[in-house]
């Protein structure tokens, strides 16, 4: 065992090594006595397979040998060339999504999130089934993808796939005509984003004109403009084209709906110049023609 291995074994959550190990063990048809052998006891094997004991680096060399694994897969997950193929089919899958090809992306994230809960790969689970669900709601299976996206939610380990997940979800509740759980659920998540990082990031702004976005439809204009415009002064302070993109193009909606059109055109331009500079293809056309029709 080398240096950086005993140091990702210092800092592995043993609960997590311990399904590892487990499930190596399952695969190889061994039960608890075979792995212990005689180097260590059968309820110590136990206590390492529950999670309630971190195995020296000696212990881990000598059930890695057993298990027919190396040490690397047991503390990463994977071997360094599994890592890369999951890695590359969820790029598949999210330039699939992104290219309006849901049914590819589906099959393909699938097949990611299946290997990478599998070999316990808890942050690229997370990628997997945030792009797999977000699959489901582009073919319109709502109903499953609100589904992954609350258990995504409630679980994620990695704060900005939950944010995501949470904008997500929110805009699947509003699609589906439940408004109020759109508001709730995109609320809850903006709350616990406050005094964080990821209050100032992108998604914090892109989560917030959803919510607004729900409010508008559920009839509440005032409150949802006063949202939006909040997320855009949000988005300038920022200084992010994307959150400033998001949010003049959901303020310019709403400004266009109550018939304030000077003030939509306006917004709309300002939207439209930063997605130019981004050359982001598809919701530039889809500006253009929003703003042909005001």
């Amino acid at each position: 065992m080398d240096a950086r291995q005993a140091e990702l074994l210092r800092s592995i959550d043993p609960a997590t090594l311990g399904r590892r190990v487990r499930a190596a063990r399952v695969a190889g048809g061994l039960t608890q006595t075979e792995l212990a052998g005689s180097e260590v006891s059968v309820g110590y094997v136990s206590r390492i397979e529950s999670g309630h004991r971190r195995p020296n680096g000696r212990v881990l060399v000598e059930l890695a040998a057993r298990l027919g694994v190396s040490v690397e897969e047991l503390l990463v997950g994977a071997a360094p060339r599994e890592l890369d193929e999951i890695r590359l089919a969820l790029d598949f899958a999210e330039l699939s999504l992104e290219s309006g090809e849901p049914v590819e992306a589906e099959a393909r994230a699938a097949e990611a999130l299946a290997r990478a809960e599998s070999a316990s790969l808890d942050d690229l689970a997370d990628r997997a089934g945030f792009l797999h669900a977000r699959a489901l709601e582009a073919l319109g299976r709502l109903d499953d993808a609100i589904l992954e996206l609350e258990a995504l939610v409630g679980r994620s380990t990695s704060g900005l796939v939950q944010v995501r997940a949470g904008i997500a979800l929110s805009r699947s509740y509003r699609d589906s005509g439940d408004l109020t759980k759109a508001i709730e659920a995109g609320e809850g998540i903006l709350d616990r984003l406050a005094g964080t990082a990821l209050e100032q990031a992108d998604e914090s702004v892109q989560l917030a004109v959803t919510v607004a976005a729900a409010y508008f439809e559920r009839g509440d204009s005032g409150h949802a403009v006063r949202v939006c415009r909040t997320a855009v002064a949000k988005a300038e302070a920022l200084g992010s084209a994307t959150a400033r993109a998001s949010a003049y193009w959901n303020a310019s909606l709403m400004e266009a709906d109550r018939g304030a059109i000077g003030d939509a055109v306006l917004l709309a331009e300002r939207a439209l110049a930063l997605l130019g500079e981004g050359r982001d293809a598809r919701n530039l056309a889809r500006l253009r023609t929003q703003l042909g029709t005001m």
